[in-house]
């Protein structure tokens, strides 16, 4: 299930297709669960410093983007 019904989110953005994944990416599923993609060897997506990749990182992470989403959605209104 993908889009408004899954609540799983990638590197803070709602997942509504099929991605692909990269190392050093970020999954959420719900509110409560975290995970770390690890491909070593393989480009991660973007540029980050994996030492600062923590359940606190991903959390603020997930808090800014739905964050921006709900000002962009108050702001069409």
């Amino acid at each position: 299930m993908v889009g408004d019904e899954s609540n799983c989110y990638l590197n803070g953005d709602q997942i509504g297709k099929e991605e692909r994944l990269f190392n050093l990416d970020r999954l959420s599923f719900g509110t409560n669960n975290m995970f770390l993609v690890l491909l070593p060897g393989y480009p991660a997506r973007e540029e980050v410093d994996e030492k600062k990749i923590d359940w606190e990182y991903a959390q603020n992470e997930l808090y800014l983007k739905k964050s921006q989403i709900e000002k962009q959605i108050q702001e069409e209104r």
